[in-house]
């Protein structure tokens, strides 16, 4: 048996239960005819099952060729950014990975929002430093074909802080050594990318130059005279000392009295620094922004660095991150 005859055969007894009596009679008057036509109705019904499954099919290929929503990226903004006249944190970083990176631009603000700076940051990269090496130093730390160091050379530990805040008079300017960064990571073996590796770091030094700025700004008296500060926050208790100090002891009366004190005189001190900033005798709360609380506090902002340093640490630890693509 020859393997064309087997194929038609085959072919047509498949197909010769579809057939209906008066196409059987017609096929075997012409065998031409019943091979064509078998071969038609074969590959006609292959045809119709994969018609048959394609609108069934057809959903499920358009349901995983969707892209994937995202949340709104609404808040981040790209590193290259030209920044707004209203901005207080201004972003001028054009270091390495800028392109690849964005801000989170709202939690940028709140953070500025919640520490109470006066002024504005500025974050700027720093050009890398060759004179901050030792002599005889690798630049992994390692001092391998050096018999010792001399008294007084340090090692800089690879996880301080390698940021550079500085007070300007439109506020703070944080300059972040990028390059310095990058050499550094690049000569760890890592499994890690590069520019992931990066981001983290670059958080993590951003997020301690910010606390940096706070806590100067707050506690200490590089913008205003701090001693200032804490002597007019007193004046209820100095009060209290020079009436009751004479007589050798101090009443629990006394200690009220100071109490009721401090709650009309906070609130007077800090509306009149508003009102007439020129005027003051100290140096109370002289923000826009103070929030109600605030005017029956104290002139030194305790309670604004606690407040900076909680959002540096749970909603501002990563302000940065790469461009999703």
């Amino acid at each position: 048996m020859r393997p064309e005859r087997s194929f038609n055969t085959q072919s047509f007894e498949a197909v010769s239960f579809g057939i209906s009596e008066s196409t059987r009679t017609q096929n075997n008057n012409n065998p031409e005819a019943a091979i064509t036509s078998g071969e038609i109705i074969l590959f006609s019904r292959v045809d119709e099952e994969k018609d048959t499954e394609t609108p069934d099919q057809s959903p499920k290929t358009n349901q995983t060729a969707e892209p994937i929503k995202t949340k709104p990226s609404g808040d981040w903004e790209p590193f290259n950014t030209q920044p707004h006249p209203s901005q207080n944190f201004v972003n001028l970083y054009s270091g390495p990975f800028s392109a690849q990176m964005e801000l989170n631009r709202k939690n940028a603000e709140r953070l500025l929002q919640a520490a109470g700076i006066e002024g504005k940051v500025i974050l700027a990269d720093k050009p890398m430093d060759k004179s901050r090496s030792i002599a005889g130093v690798n630049p992994d730390g390692s001092i391998a074909g050096r018999r010792r160091l001399s008294w007084g050379e340090k090692i800089q530990d690879e996880n301080k802080s390698q940021s550079l805040v500085k007070s300007i008079p439109q506020g703070w300017r944080i300059e972040i050594p990028g390059q310095d960064i990058m050499e550094e990571l690049s000569r760890k073996e890592s499994k890690k990318p590069l520019n992931k590796r990066f981001v983290s770091r670059f958080n993590q030094s951003l997020r301690t130059a910010v606390e940096e700025a706070i806590v100067r700004e707050k506690l200490t008296s590089e913008k205003n005279p701090l001693l200032t500060k804490i002597f007019g926050s007193c004046i209820p208790w100095w009060v209290v000392l020079f009436v009751n100090v004479p007589q050798g002891r101090i009443e629990t009366p006394a200690l009220y009295s100071a109490v009721a004190f401090s709650a009309l005189y906070y609130p007077f001190m800090n509306i009149l620094k508003k009102i007439a900033p020129g005027e003051t005798l100290f140096m109370p709360r002289n923000r826009d922004n103070l929030s109600l609380y605030e005017y029956f506090l104290p002139f030194v902002e305790v309670d604004r660095v606690l407040r900076g340093l909680a959002f540096s640490n749970l909603k501002g630890r990563n302000l940065v991150r790469l461009a999703a693509r």
